[in-house]
């Protein structure tokens, strides 16, 4: 590797230094430890820095890097995008190995010669923007910050973690006020967090990323994107609605909450410490369920035994309303923590994305993860109680598009069901489920949705359904005759749905109907008017957030925990991703043997198993049907 000095003042690459009033760094092919000096140097002495690396086939001049800009990008940004798009972008020479170098050696006289007309015919290039200098022409990619960037990134690749350091506890978390413009205050603005073709703009490039494309179903029933985005946590961000310009967007930040999943920065974790004896403030991981004996046994099961005594690792969040710092158990906090090295990893809950949401602020992204965390409980007491639940008349419901999500799952041969969940919490939680009219396999699914708007809740339902009872996913027969005989045997979050296919299990799945038939209205009284502030008052999305924590406590779960799970990734989009735990609630687990329901007394007391009291020898209950 070498880092070449400027003797020749009239290089275009000085010269584009100079156009922008940039320092100059420039070097053969790419080397981490140089750029890092550089980017380091030009930050301690306030002034632009534009990167030049030449490789054997391209020059890469920039991203242009200024402090001074909004979510300024460098040049390390650009290689770990550049190689974490590699797979699907056509391959990187070394896409996984973070403190490789590139080597510069031959590179083609041609170059100069292009960048010198680039700088004769173009326009300088702004903040966070990179120009490709190829034989084959000249191409401009805007360039995201990445929050693991080897370069200005503050904690190294996700892969690069080292021990805990010393345990510092945070600030008391403030929440603030944040105002609303709609009536039933749920956002602080009403859309998306910018215009659609600005989002795709600023993180569509399919070779820098963060998404290589968005790719549309031609098989779904309505319009359905999927935003993919290499190295993230799954593959594709998904996204539905009437037509692709509302789902592009959707699939887009959906990929965003899921990146939320992972602590990105090695200082986000405690590590090694057991609840028993703790001198810090810590959730009680027992009130979060627990398994038993027999699963922790299964060959199938996927955690390690817990108990007060068992080192863990741990993340801070903060109890709300009040704001007290509190360490949760680092799995819980952020589901993806499992994807850590295999020899590092302590995981003794297997968590979903359950409870996790995106917002404009922090507390916006809280009051959306309790939706969900309400939705997931509501529907899993409903399903272990085995109790005919109210059904809303599907005639009563007045939005255009529900009517036209219920005709498209008539149509495919199936009975339409709107089961009100709720509980001992208030919130409009509904089950919608679909029955084979005539008991013909598949014979069921089920989803549900969760909103202070029962008509909102509805719909939501409805969409995951209508995608359900559309799409053709390969069934295996044997597979599911041995979920039958085991339910062991249901593993991953395939198997519950697929499961309940079954026509000869709508016994089991059918003991939620026979329940009153009611309007929407009367199934939720009182709501959305619930969540709407007095008259006179200010609409305010933290007024609705503590609402809606007043439920709980009314319900005698009086500690709710947020943990912040944003990156810079998502500040830089004004985005906010949170995590929702509420201890007593169910938690929304795939796998028979990963079930937490153990300690749960919410659920279990009062809950009969062949008409006795359910024990712990009972554990776990059926697989729920959940998608």
């Amino acid at each position: 590797m070498a880092v070449l000095t400027i003797t020749e003042p009239s290089t275009p690459w000085a010269e584009f230094a100079e156009l922008h009033g940039a320092r100059l760094s420039m070097s053969e092919g790419w080397d981490t430890e140089v750029e890092r000096a550089a980017w380091t140097a030009a930050r301690e002495a306030g002034v632009p820095l534009l990167s030049v690396r030449v490789l054997p086939d391209e020059v890469q001049i920039g991203p242009l890097w200024d402090a001074a800009a909004p979510a300024p990008s460098c040049a390390g940004c650009a290689e770990a995008r550049e190689r974490l798009a590699a797979p699907i972008a056509g391959g990187h020479p070394i896409a996984r190995e973070w403190g490789a170098r590139r080597s510069g050696t031959g590179a083609s006289p041609l170059l100069p010669l292009l960048a010198r007309a680039a700088l004769a015919a173009g326009t300088p290039l702004a903040p966070g923007e990179l120009l490709s200098v190829r034989p084959g022409g000249l191409r401009r990619h805007r360039i995201a910050r990445y929050h693991a960037c080897p370069v200005c990134g503050d904690a190294g690749m996700p892969h690069d973690r080292t021990a805990a350091p010393p345990v510092r506890t945070p600030e008391p978390l403030v929440l603030a006020d944040r105002p609303s413009p709609q009536r039933l205050p749920l956002r602080e603005r009403p859309g998306l967090p910018m215009p659609a073709d600005e989002l795709h703009r600023r993180t569509v490039d399919a070779r820098f990323g963060p998404f290589v494309g968005v790719q549309r179903e031609t098989q779904a029933p309505f319009a359905m994107s999927n935003a993919v985005m290499p190295g993230g946590p799954v593959g594709a961000g998904h996204g539905r609605g009437a037509t692709y310009r509302e789902s592009d967007p959707v699939a887009i930040l959906e990929m965003y909450e899921r990146i939320g999943g992972f602590p990105y920065g090695t200082g986000r974790v405690v590590r090694n410490l057991a609840h028993q004896g703790i001198d810090l403030p810590a959730l009680d991981p027992a009130t979060l369920g627990g398994h038993t004996a027999r699963q922790l046994a299964h060959p199938y099961c996927r955690v390690l035994p817990y108990a007060p005594d068992t080192p863990t690792d741990w993340v801070w969040g903060h109890r709300i309303p009040t704001g007290e710092p509190v360490l949760v158990p680092a799995e819980v906090g952020f589901y993806q923590y499992k994807l850590q090295r295999e020899g590092d990893r302590k995981i003794h809950f297997l968590e979903s994305s359950s409870g996790c949401a995106l917002g404009a602020s922090l507390e916006e992204a809280a009051l959306h993860a309790l939706f969900e965390v309400t939705e997931r409980d509501a529907f899993l007491l409903a399903w272990h109680r085995r109790r005919p639940l109210p059904a809303v008349d599907p005639a009563s419901v007045r939005r255009e598009r529900s009517r036209e999500l219920i005709g498209l799952i008539r149509s495919r041969g199936y009975d339409v069901h709107l089961l009100a969940a709720s509980q001992d919490i208030p919130l409009p939680s509904v089950w919608v489920l679909a029955v084979h009219r005539d008991g013909l396999f598949p014979a069921s699914y089920s989803a549900a949705g969760t909103h202070p708007d029962p008509e909102a809740a509805v719909e939501a339902g409805l969409w995951e359904l209508a995608q359900l009872v559309h799409e053709r996913v390969p069934f295996d027969p044997a597979a599911v005759e041995r979920m039958i005989a085991d339910p062991f045997e249901v593993r991953v979050l395939d198997d519950h749905y697929q499961l309940y296919k079954r026509p000869e299990l709508l016994p089991r799945v059918t003991e939620v109907l026979g329940g009153p038939v009611v309007r929407l209205d009367e199934a939720f009284p009182g709501w959305p008017d619930a969540l709407r502030p007095a008259a006179g008052a200010r609409p305010d999305v933290r007024a609705s957030l503590e609402t809606v924590l007043g439920l709980y406590a009314d319900a005698g779960m009086d500690t709710a925990v947020v943990v912040d799970q944003s990156t810079r990734d998502h500040r830089d989009l004004g985005l906010a991703a949170a995590k929702v735990i509420v201890p007593g609630t169910l938690p929304m687990t795939f796998g028979h043997a990963n079930q937490r329901l153990l300690g749960l007394t919410r659920l279990t007391d009062g809950l009969l198993v062949d008409g006795r009291p359910v024990t712990a020898d009972d554990l776990p209950l059926d697989p729920h049907p959940f998608p």
